[in-house]
């Protein structure tokens, strides 16, 4: 008799090890590019990945002007004070106390004295010193209007105290957002490159809670946690900034857990996030307004329709706006109906927001609005508002294209215009045409060439100094986008920025919120929301406000980045490694390949018995 054949039982076993094996590598390598980033971090840290879609213009704090850079500065770098999110009061940061002479002009600072720069070099009142003095001596404009009055040099009187005189008493003295900068670096750096073409090299010292120390344009910013910072380590290793050219792609890969928050949604995007369990969403108050900007301006070579000149032509158009569709229709019920310049509904200590008596307000009234177009000299003939010499009034009405928000506002208030007789024209222009319109120039002389325009919301600082110094003569052809000049509202600025007592100052910013209302170069249509959304595996945010507030991207307040943390019930992943779900799958898969191998040596031992 032939000898038979052997059984493959010992094949068959190979094969389905062979076969878990494969499967392993194949689950496990799977689950590792899962959990890769297009952004490299370190293995094993907590990193917290933040969405956003405008990146910073440039890391150089002497240069860089965009919201996203200002978010990146306070992480990497410190300022003497602060905000506490409680009310929005001023707290001490880098300074631990302050005093000023009995007349208010010379202030006072002592600094901590436990502080080190990231590179391990002590930080002192000289490097503080020195970096206002840089301001101050090299005029770099975006810092100099918070430095009016104080007068250089700025004097560290010993390693940890530093002193400031100022020309007059100074209100806004605790509210400068100057970055405080390692004298022993910024020194060697020539001012005429300091303030135009350094690129700081990575990674970037500064004394903050984060440090950059990679930056891919159109990518991402990558900043690791700052270990001995003064308030305590962070209780995240790393985070990560990624750009996203699309926010739709942003909102996408937020729901799918590629990165765990976003900023800046858009009205439709954040009705899209809400509906999604594994994420909250919010909105919060942001510290502008959108406008309907009114050219005001009395130079010869302003374009403007003369009538716009006229404040009682401008208050009468205040009634023929519905500022609640506006809020409903145009933002998508992201926005609340404005009234005065300054935020309703954010301020605390104290309330800067001045709100108008009830029978002043601007309501939707075409009625009111054409009986006081009428009585001004401006009334209907037929169909069509004529001025006060006749002549039929046109009235060009310019919106951004890179706001939505804008361009529906602008077909409301179009139609609403046209309701009350006046022949509009409409169009959708990009930013950077807006801009040449509104602040145009003939040679050295103011132009303005429009009548009105729509464009992408003011955002203003806790303190209101800044929003307010916008509509003064002095800012016709700089941040004045309306050429209005008033000379009560110039004597009241100047009076609040050196009223130190804080209850006199609110009384003269009231006064003139309320003389804009009656005067209306700007028609501050609505407070605009905005959205973001994080996922529920983290917690320890701190909203800025503490009631209602944003968790990042505020510029005023990091507190969130400290404290955020994955939620202590989950399991921790790593950036680099391989998360929960991952390697559930691997245990799945090698359990399945288990069963098989065990069903086929049983299968083998069977078919054995029976031969």
């Amino acid at each position: 008799m032939a000898p038979r054949r052997p059984k493959r039982s010992g094949s068959l076993v190979l094969i389905a090890v062979l076969a878990a094996v494969a499967l392993l590598a194949l689950v496990w390598g799977a689950a590792s590019t899962q959990a890769e980033s297009a952004s490299p971090t370190a293995p094993e840290s907590v990193v917290l990945r933040v969405g956003w879609t405008a990146e910073p213009d440039n890391l150089n704090p002497f240069v860089g002007a965009s919201t996203s850079a200002y978010e990146i500065f306070g992480l990497n770098y410190d300022q003497l004070t602060g905000y506490a999110p409680e009310d929005l009061s001023v707290r001490p940061e880098l300074a631990t106390s302050w005093e000023h002479s009995a007349d208010g002009k010379v202030w006072t600072f002592k600094i901590r004295d436990d502080v080190t720069w990231q590179d391990g070099e002590p930080l002192t009142a000289q490097d503080v010193a020195f970096s206002y003095n840089f301001v101050l001596e090299n005029e770099v404009g975006k810092y100099m209007s918070q430095l009016t009055f104080i007068e250089p040099p700025v004097v560290a009187l010993d390693d940890y105290t530093v002193q400031f005189t100022c020309s007059v008493p100074k209100a806004t003295m605790l509210s400068m957002s100057v970055p405080i900068l390692p004298e022993h670096l910024w020194s060697d750096v020539p001012p005429a490159e300091a303030t135009t073409n350094y690129q700081n090299p990575m990674p970037i010292i500064g004394s903050g809670p984060f440090q950059v120390v990679d930056f891919k344009k159109g990518s991402y910013v990558r900043l690791v946690a700052n270990e001995e910072y003064w308030k305590g380590a962070p209780q995240i290793d790393e985070i990560i900034f990624e750009m996203y050219q699309n926010s739709d792609t942003m909102v996408q890969d937020l729901k799918s857990g590629v990165i765990d928050i976003a900023v800046g949604l858009s009205s439709m995007q954040f009705k899209q996030v809400t509906t999604v369990p594994e994420l909250t969403a919010l909105t919060y108050s942001v510290t502008g307004f959108c406008e309907l900007n009114t050219n005001c301006y009395e130079g010869k070579y302003s374009t403007g329709h003369a009538a716009l000149r006229d404040p009682a032509f401008r208050r009468a158009l205040g009634y023929a706006i519905d500022r609640e569709k506006i809020a409903s229709l145009a933002h998508n019920g992201l926005a609340r109906p404005a009234t005065s310049l300054l935020l309703s509904d954010y301020y605390q200590s104290p309330d800067w927001h001045w709100e108008p008596p009830a029978d002043a307000v601007y309501t939707f009234d075409p009625e009111t609005a054409d009986q006081m177009l009428t009585e001004a000299g401006y009334p209907l003939e037929g169909d069509q508002r004529v001025d006060k010499q006749g002549e039929p009034i046109t009235l060009r009405l310019w919106a951004d294209t890179a706001s939505l928000e804008s361009q529906t506002t602008g077909k409301l208030i179009t139609g609403w215009l046209k309701d009350i007789g006046f022949d509009v024209e409409f169009q959708v222009l990009d930013e950077g045409a807006l801009f040449d319109h509104v602040w145009n120039f003939k040679g050295s002389e103011f132009a303005p060439d429009f009548d009105f325009t729509l464009w992408t919301p003011w955002a203003g600082t806790v303190d209101p100094d800044w929003i307010l110094s916008i509509l003064t003569t002095g800012q016709i052809g700089g941040w004045s986008a309306t050429g209005w000049s008033n000379a009560q509202y110039d004597e009241l600025y100047a009076t609040q920025q050196t009223t130190i007592d804080t209850e006199a100052r609110k009384t003269v910013i009231w006064q003139m919120q309320e003389l804009l209302y009656e005067e209306m170069p700007i028609d501050v249509l609505v407070y605009p929301l905005a959205g973001q959304a994080y996922s529920n595996e983290w917690e320890g945010w701190v909203p800025f406000p503490a009631d209602g507030g944003a968790v990042i991207y505020t510029n005023n307040n990091f507190d969130s980045y400290l404290s955020a943390h994955p939620r202590t019930e989950d399991v921790a992943t790593t950036s680099n490694g391989i998360g929960t779900g991952a390697i559930v799958a691997v245990v799945v898969a090698v359990l399945a390949v288990a069963v098989v191998v065990v069903w086929l040596l049983r299968r083998s031992r069977s078919k054995a018995e029976e031969a």
